[in-house]
């Protein structure tokens, strides 16, 4: 009965008051989840410099109990996001990355040489997609490393992580193939991040299927998806401008 009478009330006030919701972006969600979390530990494969557009370097800012793993591959890269992100006895950092088979390979990235300089964080290791990137810039130039890459497992053995409560995944379309190898570790999971611009439909389709099949709702949150397990229910009635899958 009383459930109900909020249900009316709620709906009522909907009626006659203007929603003032804040605009929804992932970073909000990543702060909705974990709200009464002042620890957790994170997992983020592709953590560029661990500023920009980073969803949850303010939850980190905030948050000095949180722990976790950040994993970037390009060594000049990697080096910015430690001394950003801080050498903390919390915080774990691995060089490599992420494949279906440890060894090494090639992995491309972009100089702007005066560019736009978001340009670089475009790295892949397909060249092709890198060099969509940059068509008709004229300045921009490919830099191939040779990278160590290494399974998801073992990223995380090496790194004493045996549970973790938000992944965050940003691979310039290398996404699906690492959430298809994080599936036996989502159990302990509470919020799954997923860049999916760069996906075709079905791996869209995938990506939403594995999220679902382990027990989370999917949002579509501009070029990503925001999976959480077991949302309150007013972070899916409130946001009308989410897109729930």
């Amino acid at each position: 009965m009383l459930r109900r009478m909020k249900r009316m009330i709620r709906s009522a006030l909907c009626d006659v008051l203007p929603l003032q919701m804040p605009t929804l972006t992932v970073e909000y969600l990543v702060q909705t989840a974990f709200a009464f979390s002042p620890t957790a530990r994170f997992v983020q494969v592709g953590a560029y410099d661990g500023v920009s557009n980073d969803p949850i370097a303010q939850r980190l800012r905030e948050n000095p109990g949180w722990s976790g793993l950040s994993i970037e591959p390009i060594p000049d890269i990697f080096r910015e996001l430690i001394a950003n992100r801080g050498e903390s006895t919390n915080y774990k950092y691995a060089n490599v990355a992420v494949g279906t088979q440890a060894g090494e390979l090639s992995f491309y990235s972009v100089d702007p040489n005066g560019d736009d300089d978001w340009l670089r964080q475009v790295s892949s290791f397909d060249r092709a997609h890198v060099e969509r990137h940059i068509a008709g810039r004229k300045r921009c130039r490919i830099v191939e490393h040779n990278i160590q890459v290494q399974t998801f497992d073992a990223v995380l053995r090496d790194a004493d992580i045996a549970r973790y409560d938000l992944l965050v995944i940003d691979a310039e379309g290398h996404d699906l193939e690492i959430l298809r190898q994080a599936v036996p570790t989502l159990s302990t999971c509470r919020m799954v991040i997923i860049e999916v611009d760069h996906l075709s439909g079905s791996d869209l389709g995938e990506a939403k299927q594995i999220l679902a099949n382990k027990g989370f709702t999917v949002f579509h949150v501009g070029g990503d998806y925001a999976a959480i397990r077991s949302p309150d229910r007013w972070i899916r009635v409130g946001y009308r401008d989410a897109i729930v899958l």
